[in-house]
């Protein structure tokens, strides 16, 4: 019976060296270093993806959840997050503070597993009448899961993970800088090695007012990376009434995403968002890869 195990033990590790070679131009191992950022296209929407900084004032409560599936030839990759933030009483009615939590999971197909769990501050307090300064900082911990079977044989690891980030907010906009992965973490599942580089990021939300019930929101974004690799994304989401929305995405990594949803709807004393995108893929002008991503809030 042992010797039947370890032949199968060997078949499932043979089969997941297969799975990432065969599959080096969908899942490499630079893959699994991807960030927040690269992998999520709604970060108007949740802006905690990119910066620990508190964006918005004017829910007590907020849970937001994102799951993005790939369509492409393996199956079973899947990138999800759920995140909490609450707003904390305070003392002084300028000043906001705020704890939340954060949990990112990528999931590429049976085998290989990548695991986020941070928890995060922020504060903010007013400069003048019209702009808001905030600030954040988050700390947790980061696993890489390789499992050589479906019983969970195989290896698995733990580092720190952080980040820090500052905003300045007005009702036309909103601007950032942000640094995530500062513990530069170093996991060494299978005999490998697995770096988190350290990520710089800049942020420019903007929004415009077309008429009373049509605005246009713009958002870019950049991402530089100790390793010298640059990412840049430019967003547009045309709002109808504050309800209705549409939008598309250009992502320097060759996608470009398209989504429509609902900003803002009630119910039962809740408030709900939720967006669908789908995305396309298009490297040396082909199409590689699409994926749906579902994105949806609640909160008070």
């Amino acid at each position: 019976m042992r010797s039947v195990n370890a032949f199968l033990t060997k078949i499932n590790t043979i089969h997941l060296i297969l799975f990432l070679v065969v599959g080096q131009n969908i899942i490499s191992f630079s893959q699994l270093n991807i960030s927040t950022f690269e992998e999520f296209t709604q970060i108007r929407n949740n802006p905690y993806l990119i910066n620990p900084a508190s964006s918005d004032t004017s829910y007590r409560l907020k849970c937001s959840a994102n799951l993005l599936q790939d369509l492409g030839f393996f199956k079973g990759v899947y990138k999800s997050y759920l995140d909490v933030d609450k707003r904390l009483r305070s003392k002084s009615k300028l000043q906001n503070n705020w704890i939340g939590f954060q949990f990112t999971n990528s999931t590429y197909g049976e085998y290989i597993h990548k695991n986020r769990f941070s928890l995060r501050y922020s504060w903010s307090t007013p400069l003048n009448y019209n702009l808001l300064l905030s600030t954040g900082a988050s700390l947790g911990v980061v696993n890489f899961a390789f499992l050589t079977s479906q019983g969970g044989g195989g290896d698995s690891d733990f580092d720190m993970d952080g980040s820090l980030g500052i905003r300045l907010i007005s009702k036309k906009g909103q601007l950032g800088i942000s640094s995530q992965h500062i513990f530069n973490s170093e996991i060494p599942p299978l005999n490998d090695s697995y770096k988190s580089p350290r990520l710089f990021l800049a942020e420019y939300f903007r929004n415009y007012s077309i008429s009373m019930d049509l605005n246009l929101r713009g958002a870019l974004i950049a991402q530089y990376s100790e390793l010298k690799e640059k990412y840049a994304s430019f967003a547009m989401d045309l709002d109808w009434k504050k309800i209705y929305s549409v939008g598309y995405t250009y992502h320097s990594m060759h996608r470009s995403s398209f989504q429509a949803g609902l900003l803002c709807f009630s119910y039962n004393q809740l408030d709900f968002s939720t967006q669908f995108v789908y995305s396309i893929y298009h490297i040396n002008g082909r199409n590689s890869s699409d994926a749906l991503e579902i994105y949806i809030s609640v909160f008070y």
